[in-house]
């Protein structure tokens, strides 16, 4: 039986790869701009630990993920001690400001919101990589007695112990000396505790570890709460800055990883890629969000948690989800037949796609539905941020039926067999108005290891608002590629264009790629010696500049250079 329970989204936040609020995540979205890039050596040395053999030991296979971008902390401005901020986790600080701009948002009056009533639930797993990166200094010791075992029958006592001191300098030197703030500071549970310190919030704060159902599975918490009456307002979301070589590798051994691709929902899906972020929802109930005046983003109408039970830990389970589902639509009031816009779990694995497909339909066709809902992924735009992933996809929704626009899915191109042929209750968003004579309403899931299953419905609060004309002219700007020019006086001044071009195309994000091409397009092509790439990816045309350049190099000139089918998909002649 449904419980009435109406729970207002009055505030979002959110840093995200290329998106430092949900404005700007929206109209990624609508663009169909995605942040994958060549992992950065500051994050994942490729060098070190990128081999594309699955096999190698201790090697990932995939060197793409999506990293934030042009985010900074000042520890000053926020009145934090240096040695606190430098001894701490940076999903402290990332999670601090997020809840920040939430409730700016929000616009929460504090005049009149008793912080005795306000809590904070996060979802995050496994901390962070920063965190992991200081346990290695607590392991000196047990490298040190390795390398005196190692050393032993080679160098003499003070050879020896020279050599051991010089290592351990230069191992310990990255790492800050650990000090009082060192172990609050890289706790999961603090997390929460430091926004709720912040601002003095009084009602309960904790972290919760769903793996990648987090995010989700606080803001149910969160629900509850408001719902039981224990909070006026709670903030709720989750935080995941994890991209070393333990998520990495980790994920390469599972074979989970997309080795060329992240498609959610495509029949040539072949894995994740990882993202990192940070995303934060203020709510209230709906009664206490109108008495206050707080405008409201969108109702959750219902919510539902299950386990997979005696399922696979690392493989989903279709009864499992299906089960949160029905617990879900039985809390709403209202079946799935109703949700015009879901956005799913949707990491394009062979394996979890399909499973997600089948339950959907199977619970449509439980309530014989036969009217259609568009499903997407924002996985395929800023990669898998796992605990923080179920909350981006809710910010995703919620702006969807504010805006009354169906959010379009990129990536898929045929969809996955699961959904069937022809196409009927289920299919992948192309994205456009979202015309509807009835009540919006949109759902999202999101799933973790360990058979975490957690699903979320939201309806609309404005019925008779309409599209931006704007947003909409958004969904068709994006284009499969990228055309890259150059001109140049001479091919020596070509070759060293494409020389400065190159270190450029290693380091972008496949977004960035439209806007390099659109700053080439426009500085003016006058040169008599001209090239012209046509360019999907920033790392084919890093291929292509290299073969550029190498043929340059040789003296040829440039219609000699004229060779498509290698990725040169057009270099023009001397005028």
């Amino acid at each position: 039986m449904s419980s009435n329970a109406s729970i207002a989204v009055i505030g979002m936040g959110c840093v995200y790869p290329g998106a430092l609020n949900p404005e700007t995540l929206w109209e990624n979205i609508l663009a169909g701009r995605r942040y994958f890039r060549i992992s950065p050596d500051e994050r994942l040395p490729n060098q070190y630990y990128f081999d594309p053999d699955p096999e190698v030991l201790g090697k990932t296979y995939c060197n793409r993920m999506a990293v934030i971008d042009g985010w900074s902390f000042d520890p000053i401005k926020w009145k934090i001690p240096p040695i606190t901020y430098n001894q701490s986790e940076i999903v402290h600080w990332l999670s601090l400001h997020t809840a920040s701009e939430a409730l700016k948002a929000a616009k929460i009056d504090f005049d009149k919101t008793d912080k005795r009533r306000v809590g904070v639930v996060l979802g995050n797993s496994g901390i962070g990589e920063f965190h992991r990166s200081y346990l290695l200094r607590n392991r000196w010791p047990f490298v040190e007695r390795a390398m005196r075992r190692a050393l032993g029958k080679t160098y003499s006592g003070k050879d020896s112990d020279a050599l051991v001191e010089a290592v351990r300098h230069y191992y310990e030197s990255p790492f800050p000396e650990l000090r009082e703030d060192h172990l609050s500071g890289n706790m999961a549970n603090v997390i929460a505790g430091r926004i709720a310190n912040y601002y003095d919030f009084r009602s309960a704060s904790y972290t919760v570890d769903g793996a990648c159902a987090s995010s989700l599975l606080a803001v149910i918490n969160a629900c509850g709460h408001l719902e039981s009456g224990d909070m006026d307002v709670a903030l709720a979301g989750g935080v995941d800055i994890s991209l070393d070589p333990l998520e990495m590798v980790g994920f390469a051994k599972t074979q989970a990883l997309a080795k060329q691709d992240i498609r959610p929902y495509d029949d040539q899906a072949q894995g994740i890629q990882t993202g990192e972020g940070c995303g934060i929802v203020v709510l209230s109930t709906e009664a206490y969000a109108r008495q206050q005046g707080y405008h409201i983003h969108a109702l959750i109408k219902g919510w539902g948690i299950s386990s997979d039970g005696s399922g696979g830990i690392t493989q989903p389970k279709k009864e499992g989800q299906k089960y949160a589902l029905e617990k879900t639509y039985q809390k709403a009031g209202y079946d799935i037949s109703t949700v015009g816009y879901i956005e799913g779990h949707g990491t394009g694995t062979p394996v979890g796609d399909p499973v997600e497909i089948k339950a959907l339909m199977e619970s449509q066709a439980e309530v014989k539905s036969e009217n259609t809902c568009h499903i997407g992924s924002i996985k395929a735009n800023i990669g898998h941020t796992k605990a923080a992933a179920g909350v981006a996809g809710l910010i995703k929704a919620t702006m969807a039926l504010e805006r009354k626009i169906l959010p379009p899915h990129v990536t898929w191109r045929k969809p996955n067999p699961a959904f069937g042929t022809p196409l009927t209750t289920l299919r992948p968003s192309q994205g456009g108005p979202w015309k509807s004579s009835a009540i919006r309403r949109a759902s999202i899931s999101a799933f973790g290891f360990g058979g975490a299953n957690t699903h979320v419905t939201l309806q609309e609060m404005e019925p008779e608002k309409a599209a931006m004309a704007s947003e909409l002219e958004l969904i068709g700007s994006h284009q499969e590629s990228e055309l890259i020019l150059l001109s140049a006086r001479s091919p020596r001044e070509l070759k060293e264009k494409a020389e400065r071009l190159l270190p450029v195309a290693q380091r972008i994000c496949q977004a960035e790629l439209i806007d390099l091409s659109a700053a080439l397009a426009k500085a003016g092509h006058n040169g008599k010696f001209r090239a012209a790439l046509i360019s999907e990816t920033p790392w084919q045309l890093a291929n292509q500049l290299h073969r550029l350049i190498n043929r340059l190099s040789e003296g040829l000139t440039l219609d000699e250079i004229h060779t498509p089918q290698e990725g040169l998909n057009t270099a023009e002649a001397r005028d």
